[in-house]
């Protein structure tokens, strides 16, 4: 039986792996750490206070509701000068962005109200209101001033 030739071991190519060798990682484990655990939720917070809150931003691309109510009921709206085609209480499907729409609700014998609205603010859209009657006129007769009694009639003397 022969010896077999012993062959050498050849030295092995160096790793070609994109991340440094694990004794030259902990500076960038503790970056990535520091971002995710302080600064991500502080993006967040300040997308969900100051810009859009995340229930909103969920639900961005779908169109919303937004429901008109008032009291007394039956008046026409109006949003941003286009009437809709019910009467209180209604809904409409909008569209949300962040500019600021005016609705308005009007009823004959009432104050004429205009509102504000946003919708990228909150998740349920909803305006609202009690309507107040307007202040007019009674048609009562204006109280007048009564005329003067006639001064008596000197007394007159018969001379007999």
């Amino acid at each position: 039986m022969g010896l077999q030739p012993e062959t050498p071991e050849l030295p092995r190519p160096p790793s070609r792996s994109p991340l440094p060798a694990p004794e030259q990682r902990p500076s960038l484990t503790r970056a990535v750490m520091f971002a995710v655990l302080i600064l991500l939720p502080a993006v967040a917070a300040v997308i969900h206070y100051l810009v859009v809150p995340l229930p909103v931003l969920r639900a961005w691309g779908q169109p919303a509701r937004l429901e008109v109510l008032s009291q007394p009921s039956g008046a026409e709206v109006y949003l941003d000068g286009h009437r809709l085609s019910a009467l209180t209480p209604t809904y409409t499907e909008v569209q949300r962005d962040r500019r600021s729409h005016e609705v308005e609700i009007r009823k004959d014998g009432f104050v004429l109200l205009h509102r504000s609205v946003r919708f990228d603010q909150t998740e349920l859209l909803t305006v609202d209101v009690i309507l107040q009657p307007e202040s007019r006129p009674s048609f009562r007769p204006m109280p007048t001033a009564k005329a003067a009694a006639p001064p008596p009639a000197p007394a007159t003397r018969n001379a007999y």
